[in-house]
């Protein structure tokens, strides 16, 4: 998924980012790069940017451009189906991927966590161009983009995708589920997961999952919840 991870609304001074706001940001590429589950940093890799020094780059980046407002950086995602791909080759993927759609023109990070059955991929993306300055257009079109391209790419390794995005349960989704293999809800459960870890108090989870691009209707007996990519709301 394509997110607005770390936001800073209210900068005004364009000379310097606050510690606080560093903070945020090296937040994200630690959880990020994580040794416990990247092997020790063995599955991490920077495109336009060196993994030991990435935060400083970015922020050089936004400083030399005059862009240090709002969003301060993009985090992706891609999961693969438990057994189905190797931690070399879930990384390769992940190189790949963010080659395909940034690499001409931002700052990447690309991670891969071997903690869970399935393995995943985590892209941290520098909000502000290298190149030309201009800002990264997040949202649905973004999210829409980068799992077009996923798609294609996990199709050309032979690899499941998910069926049926944006629809209600119905019988192909229960099957993919009856089987193991990777859902809508399989997947907003997952970025729930990890909200959740990014998340100190209750109201920043769900300030965090809107700034995801989460509709949140609570009016009726069960809360819902409509991604940018969903046509309906999900319980």
């Amino acid at each position: 998924f394509v997110i607005n991870y770390v936001t800073n609304p209210d900068k005004t001074d364009g000379a310097k980012y606050s510690d606080t706001e560093l903070q945020a940001l090296q937040d994200v590429i630690d959880y990020a790069e994580n040794p416990s589950k990247t092997e020790e940093r063995l599955y991490v890799t920077g495109i336009n940017a060196s993994p030991d020094i990435a935060r400083d780059q970015m922020v050089m980046t936004k400083l030399q451009f005059g862009k240090t407002d709002k969003i301060l950086a993009y985090h992706g995602y891609q999961s693969f189906l438990p057994g189905e791909v190797t931690p070399d080759m879930a990384h390769e993927i992940g190189v790949e991927l963010a080659k395909r759609l940034w690499s001409d023109r931002f700052q990447v990070l690309v991670t891969t966590h071997l903690d869970k059955n399935h393995l995943h991929n985590h892209f941290c993306l520098n909000s502000v161009s290298f190149t030309d300055g201009n800002k990264f257009r997040g949202g649905s079109k973004a999210y829409w983009i980068m799992r077009a391209e996923s798609d294609k790419l996990c199709k050309e390794y032979g690899l499941s995708i998910v069926e049926n995005p944006g629809k209600g349960k119905n019988y192909a989704e229960w099957k993919a589920e009856q089987e193991g293999r990777p859902t809508i809800r399989s997947l907003i459960r997952d970025e729930i997961d990890e909200i959740i870890k990014c998340s100190y108090t209750y109201k920043d989870f769900w300030k965090i999952l809107k700034e995801r691009g989460y509709e949140v209707n609570n009016s009726g007996k069960y809360i819902t919840l409509k991604p940018t990519f969903s046509q309906r709301n999900i319980r």
